[in-house]
Parts: structure tokens; C-alpha cells; sequence
């Protein structure tokens, strides 16, 4: 035969009875509440809310010694409570506040254009930020980068990455690509997203840089095949040279 599992209810019941019973009278309407835990005080919710939000009621903020202070922004009386007593500006809302800052402590001057603008004082402090706009903001850093150039010069890598994207370099590009007709020289695809490879690396080979025969016409998925990691060729050409 097979065992009749119990029910949840019956298991719910056991482990109410196990827990023990308390009985307390409704603090608001005096009614006798028996099989209670914890700390309620309660008959139902709506004696609670009742209790609470009645007129004899005393929260527990107004127990407590506030002080009458003026609003910055509208000049009202207001209650503050003793957390609030030593704080500089003292308002009734969050808008108050945020209509305050902005008069005073959000404005600032554009170091670019010179217009004023409305800025946290946190982004000062922690972004550094300088510039009303984005704009501005790439004004500013192309001025720091021509005044660092200036100071400390050009680096190795700003001089190979000048060639490399100069017009010199697109003409060669362009010279390899008709000569090729167009045509990927492993896979023999024409047309698509071709690249000009150098057949001779274009770091250790500074004089055949410009040179047609120093390249050839690859697809990206070829070019990424003849790709060798920056160990590899410096174990190879730094001998050679």
C-alpha cells in the first residue's frame, strides 16, 4: 500500500504549535489576539495604521530638540532637526537646493571659449573638467598636445605613425593596387577591402618604405595570415641588421 503523504497545512499547523503560544491585547482596539510571535502589538494592519497615524499619535522626530532655521533660496522658516544644525546652507526641498547651487556654486568659465556654464562642483574635483563642450574639450587637448611637442619633440612613434598616414604613403598604396590590378596575390579575389603589404617590414626597412616592389596587394583575411608577433621579427631582423 502506499503512505498518503500530509499535507502542507497540517505540516504549516505542527510547526506553529511547536514554535508557542503567546497571546497580547490589540494596543489600539483591545481585542484578544491568541497563537502570536514575536514582538506584534496588533490585532490586523489596519489597527496599526490606525495607531499610527491617529492625532494623539508622537513620532519620534518630534520628541526630539529641533531648531527653527531660514531656507537659503526662499528665506522661510523651517524645522531642522540636530543632524542638520551645522551644515552651511540649510533648505526646505531639493529643488531649493538645486536652484541655489545653480546661482552659485555651479557656474564656471570655459578655458576655451570663455563662456559660462553650469557645472557640478564634483566633476571639477574628480573629472578635472575644464571645457563647456566636446568641442572645446578637443580645442584643449590639440592646444596640450602642440605645447608638449614643442617642449619634449617628437617620439619614434609619433614620427613612424606621421609616414604611415601621410600622403606619400596613399600614393604608394594606391601605385601597388593597379599594378595588381586589384586582385589579392594568394587568394586571387579582385575587389573588396584590400590592404597594401610590405614584403620587407616597414619598421626595420626604413629606405624600402616607398618602394613598389617592397609591396603587394592582400585581402585583410591573407594579411592577417602573413602577420608574425613583434618578438618573432625582432629576433629575425635585429641579426640580419
Amino acid at each position: 500500500m502506499r503512505m498518503k503523504h500530509k499535507s502542507t497545512k497540517s505540516l504549516r499547523k505542527k510547526l506553529w504549535k511547536q514554535r508557542g503560544k503567546n497571546t497580547i491585547n490589540c494596543i489600539y482596539c483591545g481585542t484578544r489576539v491568541e497563537d502570536v510571535i514575536g514582538r506584534q502589538k496588533f490585532c490586523s494592519v489596519k489597527c496599526g495604521n490606525k495607531y499610527r497615524y491617529k492625532k494623539d499619535y508622537i513620532h519620534k522626530t518630534e520628541n526630539l530638540k529641533s531648531k527653527i532655521m531660514r531656507c537659503n533660496y526662499c528665506h522661510k522658516n523651517i524645522k531642522v532637526m540636530p543632524h542638520r544644525f551645522n551644515r552651511k546652507n540649510v533648505f526646505c526641498n531639493r529643488d531649493h537646493m538645486i536652484l541655489f547651487l545653480k546661482k552659485n556654486s555651479f557656474r564656471m568659465k570655459c578655458k576655451v571659449c570663455g563662456s559660462i556654464f553650469y557645472c557640478q562642483p564634483s566633476q571639477t574635483r574628480l573629472r578635472n573638467r575644464q571645457t563647456c563642450s566636446v568641442n572645446c574639450r578637443g580645442k584643449m587637448q590639440g592646444i596640450k598636445a602642440s605645447q608638449n611637442r614643442k617642449i619634449n619633440g617628437f617620439t619614434k612613434h609619433q614620427i613612424d605613425r606621421c609616414i604611415r598616414y601621410s600622403s606619400q604613403s596613399e600614393n604608394w598604396r594606391n601605385k601597388v593596387f593597379k599594378r595588381d590590378d586589384y586582385t589579392c596575390q594568394i587568394c586571387h579575389s579582385k575587389g573588396g577591402y584590400l590592404e597594401a603589404h610590405h614584403i620587407k617590414p616597414f619598421a626595420y626597412f626604413p629606405d624600402l618604405r616607398f618602394d613598389i616592389n617592397n609591396g603587394k596587394t592582400l585581402c585583410r583575411k591573407c594579411h592577417d595570415k602573413t602577420k608574425e608577433s613583434y618578438i618573432k621579427m625582432r629576433r629575425i631582423y635585429e641579426k640580419k641588421n
